[in-house]
């Protein structure tokens, strides 16, 4: 905000910055002086964003970081407990990441992960979260999904489908998603439920979607 005045008060510009203002133009101003104060009040806001992406996202794959995924993902929880929304928590890890790493370089390891980032974000809309939840494992909150065992399908396949351009041919994966859509008392709580059915996908071969209903886990 940046206010224009011909006022000859000395105290005007204090009190007009005091009040939240980013800014005070005495008239009459030179164009030029204009110009520069509103780049430099641009060059803040921009400052501001980097901050605040460096804060909530992370720096490898530009994905939100846990600490958005909890502080946000817990407003739509509270949304869905109201009978607002819908919400469908699910927990994705690349399989045998590890063999990737030790055959192909930490490098190519970061290359996949960059890969699927860019997957999730654009398999997701405004009102989702895609979140690296550490290492190679993600979650997503998802709003309102019609049929979350399909959306969730597709996004495997999607996945399985990633080619990782190398010096030599190509590198393909796979990862296994656990999931639940039984609302619990936390959003911790139903990481927990999606957590345990991708330790069910992981155990029952991989490259596989497992759905948490309830107690119960469930596969295809």
């Amino acid at each position: 905000m940046v206010g224009l005045s011909g006022s000859d008060d000395s105290f005007l510009g204090v009190r007009f910055l005091k009040a939240g203002a980013n800014d005070l133009v005495r008239k009459p101003f030179l164009l030029e002086e204009f110009v520069g104060r509103i780049n430099t009040c641009l060059d803040h806001l921009d400052d501001i964003q980097t901050i605040r992406d460096q804060a909530n996202r992370d720096y490898l794959t530009r994905l939100y970081n846990r600490r958005y995924l909890f502080d946000t993902g817990c407003v739509l929880h509270k949304s869905a407990l109201r009978g607002q929304i819908r919400v469908l928590v699910a927990m994705l890890d690349v399989d045998h990441f590890k063999h990737i790493n030790d055959a192909h370089g930490h490098d190519v390891g970061d290359q996949a992960l960059v890969a699927l980032a860019k997957l999730l974000i654009g398999g997701t809309r405004g009102t989702d979260i895609a979140a690296r939840f550490g290492g190679e494992e993600f979650c997503i909150v998802a709003v309102n999904v019609e049929e979350p065992r399909a959306y969730l399908e597709r996004l495997r396949e999607k996945i399985a489908a990633l080619e990782i351009p190398l010096l030599e041919g190509v590198l393909r994966f796979t990862a296994s998603i656990g999931a639940t859509v039984t609302l619990a008392n936390s959003l911790e709580a139903m990481i927990n439920a999606a957590d345990k059915a991708l330790y069910l996908a992981k155990e029952s071969g991989r490259n596989r979607v497992v759905m948490a209903e309830g107690n119960a886990v469930r596969g295809e």
